[in-house]
């Protein structure tokens, strides 16, 4: 595996996989990805026999400071290491002290069973965080 700093040569991959993956989500666009690529922060890009296996997007914002915009590994990359490897580039580069914070569908179990396998703390419970009324999970990291 291999680990770089995204590029806009990344993105239509990207977007691929997080499709493929989120196939009912519509704000998972070109545009969105690489808005968000354009903004200052973490962006990384894990290779596997040189095919994008996955890609960490953290963007840096006032407070709370440092939030996952986009975090996803191909599903036949998962349980590899890759989506632990790429979080751990990210908060490598983060400072002592810093938080690093995540929102998630209240549903969606195997993501926050990857975040707490990691050492994110579930910070509370957000009704009407997504569209069409979701629910979200708010967890954060100290690093």
């Amino acid at each position: 595996m291999r680990i770089v700093r995204t590029a806009k040569a990344h993105v239509n991959d990207i977007v691929r996989i997080g499709k493929s993956h989120w196939f009912y989500e519509e704000w998972i666009t070109k545009k969105y990805i690489e808005n968000t690529l354009n903004n200052r922060g973490f962006h990384f890009t894990a290779f596997v026999d040189g095919k994008i296996a996955g890609s960490i997007m953290v963007v840096e914002e006032d407070i709370p400071k440092f939030w996952i915009f986009y975090f996803i590994v191909d599903k036949n990359y998962r349980r590899t290491g890759i989506g632990t490897a790429l979080l751990k580039r990210v908060t490598e580069k983060m400072k002592k002290d810093e938080f690093l914070f995540v929102d998630l569908a209240y549903t969606d179990r195997t993501g926050m069973n990857f975040y707490k396998n990691n050492n994110f703390k579930v910070m509370g419970k957000v009704n009407n965080w997504f569209e069409k009324g979701k629910s979200a999970v708010i967890m954060a990291k100290k690093i």
